[in-house]
């Protein structure tokens, strides 16, 4: 597990946990705030990036 800074658009920073997700043949990133609140994830295969909450 891999804890990564997230600057956010008003200027504040939050930590997020960034976990590797591997299962039924996708392989991504998972980024979660330290609540657990998803708030996005990369396909490691594809490099696409979802945001899932700003």
């Amino acid at each position: 597990m891999t804890e990564q800074s997230y600057r956010l658009v008003k200027g504040g920073h939050a930590k997020l946990k960034v976990v590797r997700w591997n299962r039924y043949g996708h392989d991504r990133l998972d980024a979660n705030l330290p609540d657990g609140t998803a708030v996005a994830w990369v396909d490691c295969k594809t490099g696409k990036l979802t945001i899932l909450a700003q």
